[in-house]
């Protein structure tokens, strides 16, 4: 059985239940007042890597704190809706950054992924150990790590190349893991792959243990 848009949707709304996440897609019509409110946040702020990535949300979806206990906004691309399985490797990616809001504070998180290309370093590694985990699961394959560091390395995320070299060894551990069909150490991560065997087992391609 092929994992279909209606698995997709199932999964992201039950992840939005889970995590407590406000998911805005690119056929919303208060999306533009959203990005336009969180700009101007972000610009006020100084907040440049917030800024540079709202203007581009055809590519790449985005996860925004809203407050204590409020949970989070993910204005989700155009990109991401090209196909189920992009669609919830995205919603597991944005899912992580949640998590990372909750864990280390929301204004913490917030402040030092704008400022800290090492913070913004580690978080992304991370979220991208549960897109990778989810992609193994649903298609058996793994990205190699220099695909990714592509993507880090781009003008969205401004790495320095020492912020650029750790996030390369983080994905790598990451890519490892599920090459031995462990999965990262990523509570979303986790909570995915348990959800696909949950709900949709004859979906599973590749094999990946959360215990």
């Amino acid at each position: 059985m092929e994992w279909t848009w209606e698995l997709a949707h199932r999964f992201a709304n039950d992840l939005a239940i889970d995590r407590n996440l406000h998911i805005v897609l690119p056929d919303n019509p208060i999306r533009k007042a959203v990005i336009a409110g969180a700009r101007f946040a972000a610009d006020r702020a100084g907040m440049l890597i917030v800024g540079s990535v709202l203007p581009d949300l055809s590519r790449v979806s985005v996860c925004l704190p809203l407050g204590h206990n409020d949970g989070s906004l993910v204005l989700v691309s155009e990109y991401a809706m090209s196909s189920p399985i992009i669609f919830t490797k995205t919603m597991a990616h944005e899912g992580t950054h949640d998590h990372q809001s909750d864990r280390n504070g929301h204004l913490r998180n917030a402040w030092d992924y704008g400022i800290s290309s090492e913070a913004r370093a580690q978080r992304e590694a991370e979220a991208y150990a549960a897109d990778l985990a989810v992609e193994f699961t649903l298609t058996g394959q793994v990205r190699d790590v220099h695909s990714v560091l592509q993507a880090l390395g781009g003008p969205t995320y401004h790495m320095s190349q020492g912020s650029l070299a750790l996030a390369g060894g983080l994905v790598k551990g990451a890519v490892e893991s599920i090459q031995n069909n462990v999965c990262p150490p990523v509570s979303t991560a986790k909570w995915s792959v348990e959800w696909i065997h949950k709900y949709a087992p004859e979906c599973v391609r590749g094999e990946l243990v959360t215990r």
